[in-house]
C-alpha cells in the first residue's frame, strides 16, 4: 500500500509532516545526512545547511507493494526556491535493475513533484561497470531526456556535497 500522506507532502513542497508520517520520512539540517544498506552507503554533506527530508520509499512510502519498481530512498533538498530531488538505490550486482527502480520510481511521481531538479544514485556492490550493457544504455538515456538527469553509479558507497548539486 502507497503511503497516503506522500502525494500531499510532495504537494505542499514537503511542508511541515503529520503524525503518520515518522514510518516515511525524517528531516534534518545536520551537516552529514546517510542512508545505508547492506552494506551499501550514500553520504550527503550539507555544507549549505540546507532543510533535508529524507523519505524511506521501499518499506515506508511503498509497504507490501511487489511487482512495482521503486527505489529505496528519495532526499528532497530544499535550498531557498530550489527544489533537488536525489533518487537513491542500493543494490547488489543488478545495476540495470538498479536504474530501472530510480527510473521508474521518479516517472509515477513527476506530477506530484513538479518543477524540481532529479539527481540518480545507485550504490551497487561489486561491478557497476555492468552498467554500461545497452539495456542500461537506454533507461539512463530516458533519465536524460525526461528528467535532464543522467545517473551516476558506484561501488559501495557515494559521497557529496550539497554545494555540488547546485552547481550542476
Amino acid at each position: 500500500m502507497i503511503c497516503e500522506q506522500f502525494s500531499e507532502c510532495i504537494a505542499k513542497n514537503c511542508a511541515e509532516p503529520t503524525d503518520r508520517c515518522s514510518k516515511c520520512r525524517s528531516e534534518s539540517s545536520d551537516s552529514n545526512i546517510s542512508s545505508s544498506e547492506n552494506g551499501r552507503r550514500y553520504n550527503l554533506r550539507n555544507d549549505k545547511m540546507c532543510r533535508v527530508i529524507n523519505f524511506l520509499i521501499d518499506g515506508g512510502v511503498y509497504v507490501n507493494e511487489n511487482g512495482i519498481n521503486k527505489c529505496d530512498r528519495l532526499y528532497c533538498v530544499k535550498d531557498k526556491d530550489d527544489l533537488m530531488l536525489i533518487y537513491i538505490e542500493f543494490k547488489g550486482t543488478n545495476v540495470r535493475h538498479a536504474l530501472e527502480q530510480l527510473y521508474d520510481t521518479a516517472r509515477r511521481h513527476k506530477k506530484e513533484i513538479g518543477n524540481g531538479r532529479y539527481f540518480f544514485r545507485a550504490i551497487c556492490k561489486g561491478a557497476p561497470k555492468i552498467g554500461n550493457d545497452s539495456k542500461c544504455i537506454e533507461i539512463k538515456k530516458r533519465m536524460l531526456r525526461e528528467f535532464d538527469s543522467f545517473p551516476i553509479v558506484k561501488e559501495n558507497e557515494i559521497n557529496e556535497k550539497i554545494s555540488e548539486f547546485t552547481s550542476k
